[in-house]
């Protein structure tokens, strides 16, 4: 289960504009994530049900569906500050019992990041 309530990460090879413009686009953006459970485990359908920029950070939903039923939300912020000669993102939850961590969050946005600025790198990564 996701319980990481806060997690950092440091990124070098994009600005945090840039960042900001991955960010914003991933609205509606999904990918299937297996669940554990108290009696197993199933692969629900996790997507970015919102992305919105509030004064100096991004709040973000997250929808858990199973087939064609809404499950569960979680709502995460994001806050980007530069740092040194990269970027610092730092991704905490503010809503929902953690059935999806901010670590999981923040590995996403850096896949898509990676995706649209292939010189993102990863320098550290840290999970509170």
């Amino acid at each position: 289960m996701g319980y990481v309530k806060e997690a950092s990460f440091l990124l070098n090879g994009v600005s945090s504009d840039q960042l900001a413009e991955v960010l914003l686009n991933m609205g509606g953006w999904g990918v299937n994530y297996f669940i554990e459970e108290r009696r197993g485990g199933r692969w629900m359908y996790a997507f970015f049900r919102e992305v919105k920029r509030q004064d100096d950070y991004f709040l973000v939903k997250v929808g858990l569906r199973e087939k064609d039923r809404w499950k569960w939300g979680e709502v995460f912020m994001v806050r980007l500050v530069e740092d040194g000669g990269g970027v610092r993102m730092v991704v905490r939850r503010v809503r929902g019992v953690g059935r999806i961590g901010s670590d999981l969050v923040g590995y996403w946005i850096v896949e898509n990041a990676r995706k649209h600025y292939p010189d993102v790198l990863l320098e550290d990564g840290t999970t509170f």
